[in-house]
């Protein structure tokens, strides 16, 4: 009788273990607001936390201008922290500050978060948040109410003929107007960079520090070799950050048809490991010349259909904020 007992007690406490660590794998999202009133010109908070298992990527999208009324005055992000109550668990948050000059109830609109673990992504979409913005002028005591002013007194004024009906439908057509732009701006905004969208921009700002400046040979190869590899990791979920010059290459030459890129690559990798450990300098004219380089690299990497087949990740799943 006590081993049976035992032995239901060991298998109840071994399924309370499986079924936390089961809960503890799921990535979720939670959002918190300082204040659900305030007054114009106040500013408030808006902190966005992403709780995940250790090892997961979070990539946060842009921080938009403005919330329709609400103005972005400034944002702060940390990321990976470990959790209090879990070493299991990591912390990623942001912490958004906004003001309106305009009284009324306002609307923070939903944010989404991408998620990557284990080649497998996932999409946390936060709540919309309302929050009331009063002017400083309400709940006075009316001016009128003490002061000896005469009631408003009618008076008969001769008619014009009335064109208002062009003003008003001129005031339409500039309001649509202005509406579909808004649409179209926050649209726009919501999309999410590609891998070969953000290493264009960074290229192009490295491009432009080449043009404008002197800077060093091994911090400009240095910046190129992390582009290069984030593009990858990104794209193609290929681990290159955390792999050396040839177990990256040995990983892409696995690949069929891409010998040509394969080459390209190697020189570039090779040239970098050459600045870095050797010391070479080069002129402001080559710095320029391998910028283009990698440029049209990555180009050509994101139009290969044989390393796409090869490192294909899927499409990821959404889930909304509980």
């Amino acid at each position: 009788m006590n081993k049976t007992s035992c032995s239901f007690g060991l298998l109840f406490v071994i399924g309370i273990t499986t079924g936390r660590q089961g809960l503890a794998k799921e990535a979720s999202v939670s959002t918190s607001i300082s204040k659900h009133s305030v007054q114009v010109a106040e500013p408030f908070t808006v902190e966005t936390q992403i709780t995940a298992p250790a090892g997961t990527r979070v990539n946060f999208p842009e921080v938009p201008t403005a919330f329709g009324e609400l103005e972005v005055l400034g944002s702060k992000d940390t990321f990976d922290i470990p959790d209090q109550h879990d070493t299991a668990l990591r912390k990623w948050t942001r912490q958004v500050t906004l003001e309106s000059l305009v009284a009324g109830e306002h609307e923070i609109s939903a944010q989404e978060f991408q998620t990557e673990r284990d080649s497998k992504k996932e999409v946390l979409r936060t709540r919309r948040q309302q929050v009331q913005v009063t002017s400083v002028l309400e709940n006075q005591v009316d001016p009128l109410s003490f002061r000896d002013i005469k009631s408003a007194v009618d008076a008969k004024m001769p008619e014009d003929v009335s064109h208002a009906w062009i003003v008003w439908l001129a005031g339409c057509a500039v309001t649509l107007g202005a509406c579909i732009a808004t649409v179209v701006t926050v649209a726009t905004r919501k999309r999410w960079k590609t891998p070969r969208q953000w290493a264009a921009g960074e290229l192009d700002q490295l491009q432009q520090d080449c043009a404008t400046g002197s800077p060093r040979t091994k911090a400009v190869f240095t910046q190129i070799e992390t582009i290069v590899k984030t593009y990858l990791e990104a794209q193609f979920s290929i681990l290159a950050t955390k792999q050396t010059t040839s177990q990256l290459l040995e990983e892409m030459a696995a690949v069929n048809g891409m010998s040509d890129l394969t080459k390209n690559l190697a020189n570039l990798l090779k040239t970098a490991d050459q600045v870095k450990y050797a010391g070479c300098e080069l002129s402001s004219r080559e710095l320029e010349k391998a910028t283009c380089d990698t440029r049209e690299l990555i180009y050509g990497l994101d139009h290969s259909s044989s390393l796409a087949l090869a490192h294909s990740t899927g499409v990821p799943k959404k889930r909304e904020e509980p």
